[in-house]
Parts: structure tokens; C-alpha cells; sequence
């Protein structure tokens, strides 16, 4: 993500060029991985499971970290 992770700082255009990249190529993982991370930071733990899900469908490694993260702050396990 050209954004950096963990400074995005506008999280709407984030997420409408990760909206826009996985309707350009819906099999790519790293681009939910990327979403994933847009809603993480807007707190929004739903879509954040959602598209960790579909990142690993699609062969991309979340990192062990950041799901222990998510899982911490979410209250679930998966």
C-alpha cells in the first residue's frame, strides 16, 4: 500500500483505491490485505475479519502479529 500502514491518514481514499484495485483484479490478496488494514484503522473490525479471510483465500500471509493484534482488540478469535 503506497500509503504506508501505519500512517494512513486519509482512510476514505485508502479505501476507494483498495475498492478500486480489487475490482481490477479480484484474485489479488494483497489487495484485501491492504483494505483490511484501511478498515483496522477505522476501527471497523467486521469488514477488517471479512477481508483477512479473503486475503487468505487468495495466498497471502497475514502477519501472526497483526492477528493477535486484531483478535485482541476485536474480542474474537477468527
Amino acid at each position: 500500500m503506497s500509503y504506508g500502514s501505519s500512517q494512513i491518514r486519509d482512510l476514505d481514499s485508502a479505501l476507494a483505491d483498495c475498492n478500486k484495485a480489487i475490482e481490477l483484479d479480484p484474485n489479488n490478496g494483497e489487495f484485501y490485505w491492504g483494505r483490511a488494514l484501511v478498515y483496522y484503522y477505522k476501527k471497523d473490525d467486521k469488514n477488517t475479519w471479512a477481508d483477512i479471510y479473503k486475503a487468505e483465500e487468495f495466498g497471502f500471509q497475514v502477519p501472526p502479529a497483526f492477528l493477535s493484534e486484531l483478535r485482541k482488540v476485536s474480542g474474537r478469535q477468527n
